[in-house]
């Protein structure tokens, strides 16, 4: 899951702009930086469904297991150098993917 404001900032900086950002959302508190809202699992697919009903993921690009929600809306998916615990997660949820070439 990535934040608002850093995805806001990367989108920005290459030039994107007048997309909708689905993202984290952090509050600052005097300890430290703590998740207002965390965009990730099933939380990532619902607000994906929320914002597109009747829409699917052509091609879901990722490299985490917290994704797997969104292998259900998605037409393909491809890990992007996935970590071990990643591959072991979507082959045990018995799901199809392909892996990028590097």
């Amino acid at each position: 899951a990535t934040e608002r404001w850093l995805a806001q900032r990367y989108l920005a900086e290459i030039g994107v702009t007048g997309v909708q950002v689905h993202a984290s959302q952090l509050r600052f508190l005097a300890d430290g930086a703590r998740f207002a809202a965390h965009n990730v699992g099933e939380v990532k697919a619902a607000a994906f469904r929320a914002a597109f009903p009747d829409e699917e993921i052509g091609e879901l690009h990722t490299d985490s297991a917290s994704d797997l929600p969104l292998d259900r809306l998605s037409g393909e998916t491809v890990l992007v150098r996935p970590s071990r615990r990643t591959l072991r997660a979507f082959a045990r949820a018995g799901v199809t993917f392909r892996t990028a070439a590097d």
